[in-house]
């Protein structure tokens, strides 16, 4: 996959560069993921024929289970699977844009799939990029690795989702967390704000959603049943 230059601007250029360089990953895989049952989640609400359930991959070895990847939430990003059963005879379509997560004090929006993986990048490196410049037209590629990975991340978003009636899908977001705080213990009085949950059929909204995730946080505390 190629990146034309003219399309990019300031930092994003100079980290396209960057991992264009220095490699991430080495062999990176796409694991497979699928949504479980809903009752599976600990994390959930029901409202009007719809239930949403909230996972956070709160530390890497969490996120490893997704995603090859053994740094993702030191890294800063934090992918929060959202699931979605809709026992209604009418498709939904919940908005991944709009989700907000709510902890300590701070509002934190989810990145889209190709700045999570810069801003992993970004913290990854803490050196400096100077005396650089780039002639127009000159195209980066991203080592195999890489590119992989943004695969991943675009395949796992959870996008502008839709429901088909009586079915369950769902999809990850990717939070941005600040750099060593303590997750579970930040995430224990936090909570999941979902706004934009509607019919596509007739664009009516549905109420919205606010979940709580500190029932996710304390499942942590014992085995988990994948």
């Amino acid at each position: 996959m190629a990146w034309n230059t003219h399309r990019l601007s300031g930092w994003r250029w100079m980290l396209l560069l960057l991992c264009a360089a220095v490699p991430l990953l080495a062999g990176y895989k796409v694991r497979p993921w699928t949504p479980r049952a809903i009752d599976a989640y600990p994390a959930k609400l029901l409202s009007e024929g719809v239930t949403i359930a909230a996972e956070p991959l709160l530390n890497d070895a969490l996120a490893a289970e997704v995603f090859d990847d053994r740094a993702i939430v030191s890294r800063t990003i934090m992918p929060l699977a959202v699931i979605v059963s809709n026992s209604n005879d009418y498709p939904v379509e919940v908005e991944a844009s709009s989700i907000e997560v709510l902890a300590d004090g701070r509002r934190m929006l989810p990145l889209e799939p190709d700045d999570a993986v810069l801003q992993m990048l970004k913290s990854e490196k803490k050196r400096k990029i100077g005396g650089i410049g780039l002639p127009g037209g000159i195209r980066i590629k991203f080592d195999t690795a890489e590119t992989a990975l943004m695969h991943d991340f675009q395949r796992k978003w959870l996008g502008l989702k839709k429901v088909e009636p009586r079915t369950t899908g769902g999809g990850f977001i990717y939070v941005p967390v600040p750099a060593g705080r303590d997750l579970q213990a930040m995430l224990a009085g936090g909570r999941i704000y979902i706004p934009r949950v509607f019919r596509p059929d007739t664009g009516a909204e549905l109420f919205f959603f606010e979940i709580d995730l500190k029932p996710a946080v304390d499942a942590l505390k014992s085995p988990r049943k994948r």
